[in-house]
């Protein structure tokens, strides 16, 4: 306790320099929008820019140009290739698949292929043995954070974005006619950590980060199945990114790149002479090595 305007102790918490009493009059409402003002703009501002990057899903032309779009016809040239294809997607897509694996539309037919068909977005092949499949891909993004912490200035509450990376991860799927999974196959591709405040990152944190995997696998079936549709298989490229941990409330802004000099899906089969399929996503403990 002090004395009626007299000097504050050390520390105490007070308004001007007369403890308080200049907020004589004043009604209870006046002095907390006095006291939340600052930190209620700080949060609104802060949530604006969050909203911003939230929920976008956009396209944009991909450069198609490519050698390869002028041999489509060219058969002749897979003699001795007993299948082959390659597809790419024809666009850009802003993606919102925040921890949702969400299939990429590879979707433009790239060179000659034989017993490989296309979809809007999958790879179909049209007979058995053994087969590889080889993705290139690139993303690029970000992820968008609304933090919290106490000013040590004023000592109010304040509110901010920040920025970090993203986490994409990517999976190779194959499934039959009926929908039912034969294999896959997933990766990481998590970019090198940043972080800032204030505004989105420069391109150059961003990405675009460029990956590449590739599986191989065995199909039952016979050699050809171009006229037997049931016996098709379908090949697909999903797509998962995650937020990095950044402050209350997180979100993504990614793009994953077309065109076909940023991505590629591409199946090619080795071998007819195989007969043996093993699908096994989980394996028991094997211990300590």
């Amino acid at each position: 306790m002090t004395t009626p305007g007299q000097n504050a102790p050390d520390g105490a918490w007070q308004y001007g320099d007369r403890m308080g009493q200049d907020m004589a009059g004043m009604s209870q409402a006046a002095v907390i929008e006095m006291m939340t003002a600052a930190p209620r703009a700080d949060l609104m501002k802060a949530v604006t820019g969050f909203n911003a990057a939230h929920g976008r899903l956009q396209s944009s032309a991909a450069d198609l140009a490519d050698g390869q779009n002028a041999l489509r016809g060219r058969l002749d040239l897979l003699q001795g290739i007993t299948a082959h294809g390659t597809s790419v997607m024809s666009k850009n897509w802003k993606v919102d698949v925040l921890n949702t694996w969400k299939t990429l539309p590879f979707d433009y037919q790239v060179g000659p292929a034989t017993r490989v068909g296309f979809t809007s977005n999958a790879l179909v092949l049209k007979g058995g043995g053994l087969w590889r499949v080889d993705v290139h891909a690139a993303v690029s993004g970000y992820t968008i954070g609304l933090g919290s912490r106490i000013n040590p200035v004023t000592g109010f509450l304040e509110f901010y974005n920040m920025f970090r990376e993203i986490k994409p991860a990517y999976m190779i799927e194959i499934r039959d006619a009926a929908g039912a999974l034969l294999s896959a196959r997933s990766f990481d591709a998590t970019p090198e950590p940043f972080y800032t405040e204030g505004g989105p990152p420069q391109q150059g944190l961003t990405g675009p980060y460029t990956t590449n995997y590739q599986t191989t696998f065995v199909i039952d079936r016979p050699d050809d199945t171009t006229a037997d549709p049931n016996a098709w298989v379908f090949v697909r490229l999903l797509l998962r990114v995650e937020p990095s941990p950044s402050g209350i409330l997180n979100d993504t802004l990614a793009t994953i790149h077309g065109g076909t000099q940023m991505c590629g899906l591409t199946a090619v089969r080795w071998s007819v002479d195989t007969d043996h399929l093993a699908y096994a996503p989980t394996v028991p403990d094997g211990g300590e090595l």
